[in-house]
């Protein structure tokens, strides 16, 4: 499947969850296709994108804050133990305004609207929880909750 493909086919599941989305639109110089929608108060990013190994996979990403300036190192060592306990859902990562995402990779094949709809709550829930759990480290300052 070709990135014009893939973003098609995601769009349609996406008109199907959130018919006011953005369209996805493949991006041959990125190699990829965003769009956001709202799923349960969180701002879902969904779309295709080309890995360095050359496959084209969905793409779902949940903004959950900036890292806290007090006990930074502390911080981002819990979101290193977090990364390990939500092995399955997504990971934990980074960008370069240390705003902090929990993302996640899957293939297309066989993906269809319930398929996708799983996908999202299962992220919208580890979001939430993560949510929760940061606001906790930043006020405990330094004491991991796990």
């Amino acid at each position: 499947m070709d990135g014009d493909a893939a973003a098609r086919l995601v769009d349609r599941i996406i008109r199907q969850i959130d018919a006011d989305a953005p369209p996805l639109i493949f991006d041959p110089v990125t190699n990829g296709a965003t769009s956001t929608i709202a799923h349960r108060g969180f701002a879902v990013e969904v779309g295709v994108g080309r890995c360095d190994q050359g496959s084209l996979d969905l793409m779902v990403g949940v903004a959950l804050g900036v890292v806290p300036s007090r006990d930074r190192a502390s911080f981002l060592a819990q979101l290193l133990q977090w990364n390990h306990c939500t092995s399955g859902i997504g990971h934990f990562s980074l960008d370069d305004d240390e705003v902090v995402y929990i993302v996640s990779r899957h293939g297309l094949e066989g993906l269809d609207a319930e398929g996708l709809t799983g996908i999202i709550a299962a992220m919208v829930t580890a979001a939430r929880g993560a949510t929760e759990a940061m606001a906790l480290a930043e006020l405990s300052a330094g004491v991991t909750v796990e």
